[in-house]
Order: C-alpha cells, then structure tokens, then sequence
C-alpha cells in the first residue's frame, strides 16, 4: 500500500477520498468556534445599532435631539475610524487574533460606558435630561 501527499489538501493518505475526508474534519473544528465568536458579534452589533437611536430620545429633551442625534453621529464616526485604522494595523502588523480580543475588548468597553451612562445615572440638573419617559 503506497502512502500519497496530497499537497492540496495538505493530508497523507492510500485513498485520495481519505484525505479530502481527513482535510474537511481538520478544518471544520475550527470554522464552529469562529462561527459562534460571528454570531455573537452580529447580536452585539444589533442590540448596540438599536440602544444607539433608543438611548438619546431617552435622555435629551426634543429641542435638542437633532443637536445631539449630530454629536453622536460625529463622534461616533470619529471612534470608528480609530478603531478600524487600530485594530487594522493590528492584524496587519502584529497578529489577527491579537487584533480580535482587541476588537473584543473595545466592544466591552463601549457596552461598560453605555452601562455606567445610562440615564438613571445622569444627574438630573443636565440642560440635556428629560427624565423617565412616561407612558
């Protein structure tokens, strides 16, 4: 029985078949973990695009919601590129998965100051405030 390297596929197998078979195993463990790490940023990434238009009608009075709709919308614009242009040089530079917990750790960090801000938090002498929203 001769042994054969499939350099495609990267596997040494008899059967051409084994080795795709050896070849799809190998790397299917590690696609689920990079799935599940996707699947939870895309539910990070869609509670926090809609607490980012809930949260300001909630703690700026009508008047001055364009105003701060404006101010959010720079500042966030602002954040993302220095965010993307970081972990960008990241994984260019240094690693990829260094760039991911970076990635990670900044969207904790921006769920943490979302959480210490909110609006029960605010004082309520704020120009800014409207108070609870009542029903």
């Amino acid at each position: 029985m001769k042994m054969e390297f499939d350099s495609r596929h990267g596997t040494a197998s008899s059967n051409p078949d084994e080795a795709q078979v050896l070849w799809l195993n190998r790397n299917v463990a590690g696609i689920i973990p990079i799935g599940a790490v996707f699947a939870l940023a895309g539910v990070y990434i869609a509670m926090e695009d809609t607490l980012e238009g809930a949260i300001p009608a909630d703690i700026v009075n009508r008047a001055n919601r364009g105003t701060a709709y404006g101010l959010m919308g720079a500042v966030n614009g602002r954040g993302d590129l220095i965010a993307s242009a970081l972990v960008g040089s990241v994984w260019t530079f240094i690693s990829p998965a260094l760039a991911f917990a970076l990635a990670a750790l900044l969207m904790l960090s921006g769920a943490a100051l979302t959480y210490w801000n909110r609006p029960s938090r605010l004082p309520t002498s704020t120009a800014f405030h409207r108070g609870p929203r009542r029903l």
